[in-house]
Order: structure tokens, then sequence, then C-alpha cells
């Protein structure tokens, strides 16, 4: 480019350094360099940051790279704001942006130079994979009966192992059935009622995860409750495989009835339509044989309420069951199971019992009472009869076998007589009779009629 004879040669070299700036000078240029003050060009500000676009998981953090160029002096990185703290906060590190994941969400990061230019970048922060996957429970479904407990046992599926688990319960109807902290569900009466188990899980990269699941609960009547019956009439029922089951005899269909009165004889009637029947009667146990439908015994019961249960050995079918008040007195040689304490007043009469055609009445009673002692005593009822001195007998039932006796509870009172057994059963363990007899008052011999007392205490092994 040829020299403007306006230029010297020494300014030469500027004018090819600044020659496009020269051009928008004109004159002005020549002035300057012809010798005038010098000019110094001003580059732009230029300011970026990098990378555009970042990504996080809550709790890590990253850095925003800020470059600024240009200007004199060039300006530096003054400030690092964010559009969203909760989502990611931001901190000025030297030349760059120091950002911290919060929460999951997207926001974006500004950079602000001490000139006052800006350069941004976007942060996403992805949702936590959830603590829990799925939450079970079992059983799936609870129906009890009244009283009837079960135990829900959730399980979870976990993001990691070191996610914890927390359960807790609630029942929509807690007047049909209650749940512990513990998941033991308990029927209270009949209804239904829904069960709700919350799971939740909490762990350092997870998202809390809140899991529920519903367990409904049907309360159904507790076939074990025993239903009030009244003296003097049927009852129909079935044996059912759902019928209550007695602690010692869990192969046997129970139902249970209550009868509630006086001290009593009760005759007993239970018909089948299944065979192997029987009864249970307060403490007592009385089946046939596996072949017997129709059952029926005579039972002394103590005063108050008395559980009577029709029972089957397993079979299931339907029943028909009677209750039905005897005259107090033994009399017709009946011989009733003693069921419980009792103190009842008695009469030894012609009609009672005889074991020969010579020998005296008597009346009679089984017993049988296995774990249990029992007290028997026989007291005369003064002016009431001829039995000057009360007797009793225990011997092998139905048979004339005795195994023990007493005339005088103390020798010479005459007024009683009475016996212990540690553990209420006959000599070889099994069902046995008690004999009230009363002495006529000759020496040696039994006889007489007339009232007395009995009275048979049950107790615990003595």
């Amino acid at each position: 480019m040829p020299t403007s004879p306006l230029i010297s040669a020494s300014c030469a070299p500027r004018v090819q350094r600044l020659f496009v700036m020269c051009l928008a000078l004109g004159a002005l240029g020549a002035s300057a360099c012809a010798g005038g003050d010098p000019i110094t060009a001003v580059v732009p500000v230029t300011m970026s940051m990098a990378p555009p676009t970042l990504t996080l998981t809550v709790g890590t953090s990253g850095t925003l790279g800020v470059v600024i160029a240009g200007g004199k002096p060039t300006p530096i990185l003054q400030q690092c704001n964010s559009a969203d703290p909760s989502i990611a906060s931001v901190a000025v590190s030297g030349s760059a942006c120091q950002v911290s994941a919060i929460a999951p969400g997207t926001t974006s990061i500004t950079a602000i130079s001490s000139g006052g230019q800006q350069a941004s970048s976007t942060i996403t922060v992805p949702p936590l994979p959830p603590a829990l996957l799925t939450l079970a429970v079992a059983p799936t479904t609870a129906p009890l009966v009244v009283g009837q407990s079960a135990t829900l046992v959730p399980a979870v599926t976990r993001g990691a192992s070191t996610v914890g688990v927390t359960y807790t319960y609630a029942s929509s109807a807690t007047s049909v059935a209650t749940v512990s902290a513990t998941g033991v569900v308990t029927a209270v009466a009949l209804g239904v009622s829904t069960v709700t188990v919350t799971a939740q899980g909490v762990g350092a990269g997870f998202s809390t995860t809140v899991l529920t699941a519903s367990i409904p609960v049907t309360v159904t009547p507790n076939p074990c409750t025993p239903v009030g019956l009244s003296w003097g009439s049927f009852v129909t029922g079935t044996f059912a495989v759902g019928d209550c089951k007695n602690r010692d005899y869990q192969d046997y269909l129970f139902d249970h009835y209550l009868i509630t009165g006086p001290s009593s004889v009760l005759k007993i009637i239970l018909n089948a339509s299944v065979p192997g029947v029987g009864l249970h009667v307060g403490s007592w146990r009385t089946y046939t044989s596996k072949s017997d439908s129709l059952l029926q015994l005579d039972f002394f019961v103590p005063q108050g309420t008395t559980t009577i249960s029709p029972l089957s050995q397993g079979q299931t079918g339907s029943y028909r069951f009677g209750v039905f008040y005897q005259p107090e007195d033994v009399d017709a040689c009946r011989s009733p199971f003693l069921v419980g304490s009792i103190v009842t007043l008695q009469s030894v009469t012609n009609q009672s019992c005889r074991l020969g055609t010579a020998e005296a009445p008597f009346d009679r009673f089984v017993i049988y009472a296995p774990g249990q002692s029992c007290t028997i005593s026989m007291k005369r009822v003064a002016s009431a009869g001829s039995i000057a001195d009360p007797y009793i007998e225990l011997g092998s039932a139905f048979a004339n076998a005795v195994f023990a006796q007493n005339n005088d509870v103390a020798p010479g009172t005459n007024t009683d007589a009475q016996l212990t057994l540690s553990t209420c059963v006959s000599s070889t363990g099994g069902i046995f009779e008690l004999r009230a007899f009363g002495w006529n008052g000759q020496l040696g011999q039994k006889g007489g009629t007339g009232a007395y007392q009995l009275t048979v205490t049950f107790g615990p092994p003595a």
C-alpha cells in the first residue's frame, strides 16, 4: 500500500496496524500519524459459561466455568445467581460458579461480571429413585371371629439395602377390629373393617417413599361363644367344620350352651344324625361310643350357670338337643353325674337303689374328675327320718366293689361322714360311684330312710 505524502515514513508501521481505523478517521488519522496523540483500540467484552447445560443428582455438586474476555481492564466474575435456589444453589468460586443440587427440577444459573455482562446455563436435577418399590402384606384378608386375633406381616422391596422402613397400622372401624402398633388385629364385634398398612422408606440418594396396602377384616360370631338355652325345650343345630375346638380334643366339634338356675338334676338328651356324639358338661366330658348317635344322661349341676356342650367326634351333621329339669331328689335309682361343687338336700327312700332285695336302700351318684381333688360329706338332717348315722361308700362304677368308706367323721359323733380324695377318680383311675346310706341305729347294719345334706367340693389336686 503506498504511503500518503501527508504521513511521514516513521508513521508507516502504525498505519499498517491501524489501517482500518485510519480509514474511519480520515484526516484526523493523518494528523495523528503526523505527530499528534496516539489512539488505543478498545476490544469489546465477551462473556460465556460452560457447559451450557448441566445435570446433577440431588446432593451432588458441579462447576460452571465462566470466561470473560476484552475490555480494558477486563471485568471479573462478580456474582452467580440461581433462578430457583430450592432446586439448585450456587456460589462464586474463583472464575467459576459452583452449583449444588437441592431438589428435583430445572432452573437457570446466571453469572454476572463486574462490568454488568451476563452468561447463563441450565441446570437439571432429575427425580431421585424411590426408596421403596413394592409393598405386600400377608394375609391379604383377615376373616376373624369375635375375640380372635391375627398378625399382619408386611414385606417391601427396597431401592437398596440401606433404605430404612417404618410401618404404621390403622383400622377404619375400631369398634369392629383393633390393630396394634406391631400389626396384631383383634376382632371386637361383628362387622367389617379395613386395616391400612403404611410403609415409609427413607434413604440417602432415594426419594422418601410411602406405600399403603388395605386388608379387609370381616368379623363373624365366635362359634365358641355359648348361647343361652331354656330348660324344657329342644333346639336344633349342626356339627360343622367351623365349630369351636376344645383345647384338649382338637379333632372334636363343639357347640356351647348355657343353663342358669338353682342346683338341679338335669336330663340332657342329644340325638344326632351322625354317630359318635357326646356331652361336655361344666368341667366334665362324657361321650358315647363311635356307633351311638343318641345320648341321654342325668347331671347334677350346681346353682348358677353351667356350660353344656354337645360334641361330635369329628363327624359333621345335624342334631337335636334339649335339657330338662328332674326333681332334685335322687330317686328311682337314678345315678346323676356330679358336675361342680354342690350342696344339696337329699333323702334316702324305699325307691332308692338296692344292690339286692335284702340290702338297705341308698342314693347313687357318679363322679369322675381327674386332675382335681374332691371332698365328699354326708350330714344327717335331724328329725327328718330314721337315718341315725350317715354312711358313704366309694366304689367302682356300676359294680359292688368298694375302695373307700366312712361312717363317722370323728368317733362317737354319729352325725356325718366324710371322705377326701387327692384326685377324684376310682382306684383304677376311672369313673366311680358315691353311695349314700343311712344307719338305722342297729350295730353293724346299714339301713333307714330319711333326709341328709350332701356336700361335694372339687378343688385343685391335693
